[in-house]
Order: C-alpha cells, then structure tokens, then sequence
C-alpha cells in the first residue's frame, strides 16, 4: 500500500495493498479500502466506512462514519459523505456537493 508522507492509517483498517493513500489522508478505524483505491490529499475516511474497489475518493473529501462509496465511484474535491450514506457504483459526486 503506497502511504504518502503524513497520511494516518488506523492500526485495525484493512486497505488493499494496491489502494493508495495520499499525502495528509486519514483512514478511520474498522474503515476498509479496496482494491486500486485511491484516497486523495488531506481527505478523510471515517469509521466503519467501506470503500470499494477503483473507488477515486479527491482531495479533501469527507467520507463519514458507516458510509459506503462503490466500486470506481468517483468523489471530486471537496465532497462530503455523510454517515450511513451509500454512494452506488460508478456514480459521480460533484465538486463541494454534500450527500446527505
């Protein structure tokens, strides 16, 4: 799993050894991370949140706690997904857009 300089994995996450984290990205306990995941700088991945394969999670995006991003959903920059929210696979999520 490439991990860039200052990203925080919690020691009971499961990340996908070819997911890759970027620079100042946090990823949650119990959160999982798929396969060709990739996890922009400074964003976040909550608890308990699933996301799946070919997943594009953009820089400073929020995923809360219990959320599920499908496979190669694409979340662009500034994004925010709410707590015990699922985002269906290949969906697209705009620039500063709350799903709620």
């Amino acid at each position: 799993m490439p991990l860039e300089k200052h990203a925080t994995v919690h020691e009971s996450a499961e990340v996908h050894p070819t997911a890759r984290i970027e620079k100042h990205a946090t990823v949650r306990a119990d959160a999982v991370v798929g396969e060709s995941v990739r996890i922009g700088k400074h964003a976040t991945v909550g608890a308990n949140s699933t996301v799946e394969s070919g997943a594009n999670v953009g820089k400073h995006v929020t995923v809360g706690e219990r959320a599920v991003v499908g496979s190669n959903a694409v979340l662009d920059r500034h994004a925010t997904v709410h707590p015990n929210v699922r985002v269906t696979a290949g969906q697209r999520v705009g620039k500063h857009v709350d799903v709620r």
